[in-house]
């Protein structure tokens, strides 16, 4: 007998050449969605982890002399001094042998005419830090040698900063690093009370760090008016940054233990105290905006200003770094580092550097504290120039008769924002406007003086009585070199 045909199982067969027919057709469909898919998902991941990557904060200390002298290899001292004037201004270099950067200047509280600057300097001799002096406010200056703790046996320093107490004792803290064992940095303090003549430095270190990914930048010493000694600074930890702070009650004797006084991605910090004794300290947070804390009782204790400035860093990022000038070079590192001061009717002003576009990488701002001192103002743009040309590097001072000033460098007078001048702007209506003035007597190239992108972090400025003396870094010959342009500031309001 036959055997009955089995129509289910023909059918099911039929069913399944359909089935598969049809599937292949819809897998042609959305073959090319899921592969797009998978290649968004790679690139989206791909993208945060290298934002991850390229936001890891970075010490910023100045290169290793060594590079310094790859590229300049033996310098030789100047013959005689270099003076020269332009208008009302006069400029002078400071150092008789080449390779001096990145210098803060202090007038003496006790002595208008007796200034001090600090610097880095790659050709002073291991253990030491580089000082400069002068008596007659700016018009004569001599070198003088900051002994580093012997605590490191071959080391060197980097971000010199110093300051004058009310009776004219002069501090000093410095990145003091191991020559030979590059895990090891301290943060270091020393106290002169003879102008930088002789140094106690019987103190080692406020901080110390053993390890590559525990590192300090950017220190700072400030003096209160009830005369306690602050010292600031960024503490990098692995992917983490944060601002400490540590205080001195008995004229730098002893320090009180670090405290955290910012969230966990801040750099490059500022520290002022208003007339009612409130101290305020700015920074950049997640390198994207400014932040600020305040202390109502000396430092022991920090309130959080909840409201952020929103910003756009100056420069164009190259790896983890900010860069300007890179038309024409390597370019040289920038950050947008924000500088503090109070007013004569007790504003906190804040100067800083952004970018408005990527066509204008740096542009100097003025934001200020206001609903009792709770929200950041909108920013204010200060440099006058018609250009997109590069105004970086800016620190922001006022006087006892409410004029505030903002000292920064400046690229508007050259067609191809490749050269530098140096500008201060002046305000004598509560920062409503600001007149620009240029204070060098010659242009120089950054880009061509610059290792490792390094042309130095911040320049400096005083007033002393009718004086305004601006330090900064130079290369007009070529080299590193601080040059320091000094005008009367009737000057500055004539015109």
């Amino acid at each position: 007998m036959d055997k009955p045909a089995d129509y289910g199982s023909a059918f099911r067969s039929s069913n399944l050449l359909r089935g598969t027919q049809i599937m292949k057709k819809n897998l042609k469909k959305i073959l090319p969605l899921v592969i797009s898919l998978l290649i968004f998902g790679a690139g989206f991941i791909y993208l945060n982890l290298s934002r991850n990557k390229l936001a890891e904060p970075e010490v910023q200390l100045s290169p290793r002399s060594f590079l310094y002298k790859e590229k300049f290899a033996e310098v030789s001292k100047y013959e005689g001094n270099d003076i020269s004037t332009k208008g009302e201004v006069t400029n002078i270099r400071l150092n008789q042998t080449p390779g001096v950067s990145e210098p803060l200047i202090k007038c003496s509280p006790a002595d208008n005419n007796i200034l001090a600057v600090c610097a880095n300097d790659f050709n002073v001799d291991n253990n030491n830090a580089r000082l400069f002096i002068s008596y007659n406010k700016g018009r004569d200056w001599m070198e003088r040698s900051i002994p580093l703790s012997p605590f490191l046996k071959a080391s060197s320093y980097s971000d010199p900063w110093l300051e004058y107490d009310r009776s004219g004792n002069l501090y000093f803290t410095a990145v003091q690093y191991d020559l030979h064992d590059q895990k090891r940095d301290g943060l270091y303090f020393a106290k002169s009370s003879d102008n930088g003549i002789s140094w106690n430095n019987e103190l080692k270190f406020i901080a110390v760090n053993g390890t590559l990914q525990h590192k300090i930048d950017k220190p700072k010493v400030f003096i209160s008016g009830s005369n306690v000694i602050h010292v600031i600074w960024t503490e990098v930890s692995g992917l983490n940054s944060f601002i400490k702070i540590s205080s001195s009650r008995d004229n730098g004797i002893t320090f009180s233990k670090p405290l955290i006084v910012s969230d966990s991605r801040a750099h490059f910090s500022a520290i002022a105290e208003d007339k009612n004794g409130i101290l305020y300290l700015t920074y950049i947070s997640d390198g994207n905006s400014i932040s600020a804390v305040k202390s109502f009782d000396g430092g022991g204790s920090w309130a959080t200003i909840e409201k952020n400035l929103e910003i756009k860093t100056a420069g164009k990022l190259s790896g983890n770094r900010n860069i300007l000038k890179s038309n024409s070079g390597e370019g040289i590192r920038i950050n947008s580092e924000p500088s503090l001061c109070i007013s004569k009717d007790n504003e906190v002003l804040i100067a800083y550097s952004a970018r408005i576009n990527d066509n204008d990488l740096s542009d100097i701002f003025l934001t200020k504290l206001i609903n009792n001192n709770s929200e950041f103002a909108i920013p204010k743009r200060i440099n006058n120039d018609n250009t997109r040309n590069d105004q970086y590097l800016p620190v922001i001072n006022c006087d006892e008769y409410g004029n505030v000033y903002v000292f920064y460098q400046d690229s508007r007078n050259d067609l191809n924002n490749e050269y530098s001048e140096s500008y201060i702007s002046v305000s004598s209506d509560g920062c409503k406007t600001f007149k620009d003035h240029l204070i060098s007597t010659a242009p120089y190239k950054p880009s061509d003086v610059s290792v490792d992108r390094y042309f130095g972090d911040y320049n400096s400025f005083v007033i002393s009585g009718k004086d305004l003396i601006a330090i900064w870094t130079d290369g007009r010959n070529g080299n590193y070199d601080l040059y320091a342009g000094i005008l009367n500031t009737a000057n500055l309001f004539s015109r």
